[in-house]
């Protein structure tokens, strides 16, 4: 685990993407990627945690990402797929999402079977949620960028 100097501020419309994060209990708001690729390029790829909100939502949301290629699933694509803690009752595609990024849990890897994913996926998610309670992480959701009304 490590921590980032200094946030990673991430903005863009949800898009869809592949469809497996609803069948594997995980579902992902997919931000359209190329012109966030660039400014991604020095973190190398991963699974980070931080802090999410959509459109002018009142509530800001616990979340986990990924961006790279996912090579579980052989993408050629690159990706950007954040989890919100949260259990939606609908989706929120053409949304616009701002993630505020703290953290970096883990390198994306290979897995031998989807059951070893699916257990890296639920500590990932633990893990957001005991680091994001650390005081130096809550005051991400008062972060300007998150906050400001679009």
């Amino acid at each position: 685990m490590t921590y980032l100097e200094k946030p990673i501020f991430l903005e863009g419309t949800v898009v869809h993407g592949y469809g497996r994060g609803k069948k594997i209990n995980c579902p992902t708001a997919n931000l359209n990627s190329p012109s966030l690729e660039e400014k991604l390029k020095d973190l190398g790829n991963g699974v980070y945690f931080g802090w999410a909100r959509i459109n002018n939502d009142e509530n800001i949301y616990k979340m986990v990402m990924s961006f790279g290629y996912n090579v579980y699933f052989g993408n050629k694509q690159f990706t950007i797929e954040a989890h919100l803690l949260h259990d939606f009752k609908s989706d929120f595609y053409d949304q616009n999402l701002r993630l505020l990024v703290n953290g970096y849990i883990r390198p994306m890897l290979n897995f031998d079977s989807l059951e070893k994913l699916l257990k890296a996926i639920e500590n990932d998610k633990s893990v957001a949620k005991i680091e994001l309670e650390k005081e130096q992480f809550l005051k991400g959701q008062k972060n300007e960028f998150i906050t400001k009304q679009i």
